[in-house]
């Protein structure tokens, strides 16, 4: 019978603290409620790192927007050699880029671990045991394609909201992505074009990963 509700018959043991629940007490798979809230109790609130991960998103979505700008010019005037002033200018918007870029994936990667940590301490059901193993996701080839993707589908369904959004971001993402390798490989005009659409499309996912890091928001538990 529950520990807890002692007419009732227990339905497993929580895998925390070993007790015996009934299904008023195991709501979240194999976690009873009073270990889920004592969990979350110990873990910092989520919204300063998703605040400052937004706003690294925000300033890699403007750099991207900057670099199409200045492609759109450099195709315009024709001055798609390195040496002319449209591209110096490229180069130096360039830099910056990757200065955001690096700075939003350290914004980015702790709001993801913590966020692992807080789906993690509720029950949810996720890919990886570990919010580190969910975090190496991301930089490992292949697999960062898909499973970063489904961790952050699969918190957005243990928190309730609505996943549909991960998909567009995911496609986005990859699309942009793919764009960017192809440009590498061209010269000229065709190269600029090319990644002139795949700065517009990373700007797409990024306000895409914006609305994600909002809508990751969970409930508060009390024990029963």
């Amino acid at each position: 019978m529950c520990a807890v509700h002692f007419d009732a018959p227990s339905v497993a043991t929580c895998r925390r603290c070993g007790r015996f629940c009934c299904r008023a007490c195991l709501p979240q798979l194999e976690t009873c409620t009073e270990c889920v809230a004592r969990a979350a109790a110990d873990l910092p609130p989520l919204e300063p790192r998703g605040t400052l991960a937004i706003i690294g998103l925000w300033a890699s979505a403007f750099a991207h927007a900057l670099m199409a700008v200045v492609g759109i010019a450099q195709l315009a005037t024709h001055q798609v050699e390195a040496e002319s002033l449209l591209g110096i200018v490229a180069g130096l918007v360039a830099l910056f880029y990757v200065l955001v870029f690096i700075t939003t994936v350290v914004f980015v990667a702790r709001w993801f671990h913590l966020a692992l940590r807080h789906a993690l301490a509720r029950g949810a059901s996720l890919e990886v045991q570990t919010p580190a193993a969910g975090v190496w996701s991301w930089f490992i080839p292949f697999i960062n394609l898909v499973r970063p993707f489904n961790l952050a589908r699969q918190m957005l369904l243990n928190a309730g909201a609505d996943a549909s959004v991960v998909g567009q971001w995911q496609a986005l993402w990859l699309v942009g992505n793919i764009a960017s390798n192809i440009s590498s490989r061209l010269e000229g005009e065709g190269a600029l074009g090319v990644e002139l659409v795949s700065d517009l499309l990373l700007v797409g996912a990024a306000f895409l990963c914006v609305s994600v890091i909002r809508k990751v928001k969970w409930e508060p538990f009390s024990p029963r």
